[in-house]
């Protein structure tokens, strides 16, 4: 399936002003400008799995036949990812509770992700195929120099030319295949719609390793696998006009996929690099 890019917001000019303001907060600790090259992909590509098969932790096993997801903008930061931020404040909660308050219970601290010095960012948007057998390019990106320990994206409703994409067909995602479990076998279909309520349509603090430098490649796999992770697909009360069962918003399935389609693993990130140009 063809990508479709959105419209990107003067990358050059936003990452200039970061630089300026981790410059101006941060004296001597940003890093010079470079330029790496940015890439989104299928988690399937990314590692070699049988596209759209998996099995799910409720028991199924799914075979996706269309996926596709509206992604953009990307953020990179030089911070650690959620789970490595949380890891530390529990060990130096439980530490400083231990010496200083031996009755009191730690507290993990605040849900809202502090990623440090933005690395660089992708302003864009993207219907991701993602069964694509290859990468979708996004070209060459602006950022600074210096190890990276996290990314962000955002989820937003499709928009510019997205807007009437026919593999999204309105919604952040949709997705069709069949899941079959103790002798029973269920077409579904439907599409993902996440309402702007906080943080709903922000995926944080995703782990991503590595160090920014002139010709640095990064990658971020979509893994379609996790979106449906913990769906009970027999619960599917209604059928579309195509004969599928429909995942509806009120459906206990959308509600998984919801969880699933922002949880830490949805998404992968690896920095490979300086590329031979």
């Amino acid at each position: 399936m063809k990508q479709k890019v959105g419209k990107q917001n003067g990358g050059r000019i936003a990452l200039s002003a970061l630089a300026l303001f981790a410059s101006a907060c941060e004296p001597g600790t940003g890093g010079r400008p470079i330029t790496f090259t940015l890439a989104l992909s299928s988690a399937s590509v990314a590692q070699g799995a049988p596209h759209g098969r998996f099995v799910t932790h409720t028991g199924w096993e799914v075979t996706i036949e269309e996926a596709c997801i509206a992604v953009g903008p990307v953020y990179f930061f030089a911070g650690a990812s959620h789970l490595q931020q949380a890891a530390r404040v529990r060990g130096v909660a439980e530490r400083l509770s231990t010496l200083l308050w031996p009755r009191a219970h730690a507290h993990p601290g605040d849900t809202h992700f502090r990623g440090g010095e933005v690395r660089g960012e992708w302003l864009g948007q993207v219907a991701l195929d993602a069964l694509a057998p290859a990468a979708t390019p996004l070209g060459d990106q602006n950022g600074l120099a210096g190890a990276v320990g996290s990314f962000s994206l955002r989820l937003d409703p499709p928009g510019g030319p997205l807007i009437d994409d026919p593999c999204l067909r309105g919604h952040h995602a949709w997705a069709h295949g069949t899941a079959s479990k103790d002798g029973a076998q269920i077409a579904f279909e439907g599409g993902l719609d996440i309402a702007a309520v906080g943080t709903n349509r922000r995926v944080d603090g995703l782990p991503l390793v590595g160090a920014f430098e002139d010709g640095t490649a990064v990658v971020i796999a979509v893994r379609p696998s996790v979106w449906f992770d913990q769906a009970e697909f027999d619960s599917l009360v209604k059928k579309a006009p195509s004969g599928r069962w429909q995942i509806t918003p009120e459906s206990q399935v959308h509600r998984a996929w919801f969880i699933g389609a922002r949880a830490n693993g949805a998404f992968v990130g690896e920095v490979t690099g300086p590329q031979v140009r």
